[in-house]
């Protein structure tokens, strides 16, 4: 931890404030961190109690406080909570089976919620179902053969719901 300091180029005005750093860096992680380096790197001052207060309190006005640090302890509850946290709702699922190794794995694919108007995000045949046919189509080509055709990647499933052929959606 010392290293990371002397590496950043951090200066403390003493011990007690260099301890403090320390205590506050196992609760706030990395984002003390790389906020500290941020204000204070390029200024010819050492870190006062008051500056490392204002980052915490800059860290904490954003609402990141409430989180598990992202200390790796080595608990799987800590590394799961953060995947929770941070992994992105989607709308559909399909549970897929690979033939070779005969593991699982769930696929999860289309954007969550409604529409602006309420109704169904998904209009094939409509002009958004051909600008989000075309859309895909594009990701669709930058692929290598064997994942272009992949019934169970996200692309191919949500082109799929949208009743995609080329760059159309169709009834």
């Amino acid at each position: 931890m010392t290293q990371d300091i002397e590496k950043f180029g951090i200066k403390f005005q003493d011990d007690n404030v260099k301890f403090a750093y320390r205590q506050a860096l196992k609760r706030y992680g990395k984002r003390l961190k790389q906020s500290t380096k941020r204000e204070y790197k390029f200024n010819n001052r050492p870190i006062t109690q008051e500056d490392l207060n204002r980052v915490k309190r800059a860290i904490d006005s954003k609402g990141v406080s409430s989180l598990p640090p992202m200390r790796s302890t080595g608990t799987v509850m800590q590394k799961s909570n953060w995947f929770e946290v941070l992994k992105f709702k989607r709308r559909f699922k399909k549970v897929v089976r690979n033939k070779k190794t005969g593991r699982t794995k769930t696929v999860r694919y289309g954007q969550a919620g409604k529409a602006k108007d309420g109704g169904d995000r998904i209009r094939p045949s409509t002009k958004k179902g051909d600008a989000y046919c075309a859309r895909s189509m594009g990701i669709k080509r930058r692929l290598p053969k064997e994942k272009r055709n992949d019934p169970n990647s996200p692309n191919n499933l949500s082109r799929k719901k949208w009743k995609c052929k080329g760059e159309k959606s169709t009834r």
